[in-house]
């Protein structure tokens, strides 16, 4: 991993969904959580899950210590999922200006 990673979701040859990270911060080994989707006809069956895992994962091999997110409001769904797997709100990390929430977890 250079600057971050992108998976991608296949059904069929089709894209159903997709993560990444990238590299936020090198020295404190932190990572942000980004492109988190899943296509709403796919969407129930664990696969966020899936790739949220898969995200942490490669993220702990990589020896990184933290993965940060943004997100907004209207995304309940996905802050369930976040907080299930451990992440926690935070106060904001970055100038995004369309994130309303933004979430931390130790890895």
């Amino acid at each position: 991993m250079k600057n971050g990673c992108f998976w991608c979701l296949i059904d069929d040859d089709n894209v159903i969904g997709t993560v990444a990270i990238r590299i936020i911060d090198n020295v404190n080994r932190t990572v942000e959580l980004k492109r988190m989707f899943v296509l709403p006809e796919y969407q129930g069956n664990g696969y966020g899950r899936l790739l949220l895992e898969r995200a942490i994962e490669k993220s702990r091999e990589q020896h990184y210590h933290k993965m940060c997110l943004d997100t907004r409001k209207q995304f309940s769904v996905a802050q369930h999922l976040y907080r299930s797997v451990g992440f926690q709100e935070t106060d904001r990390y970055n100038d995004n200006e369309h994130a309303e929430l933004y979430f931390e977890m130790v890895l």
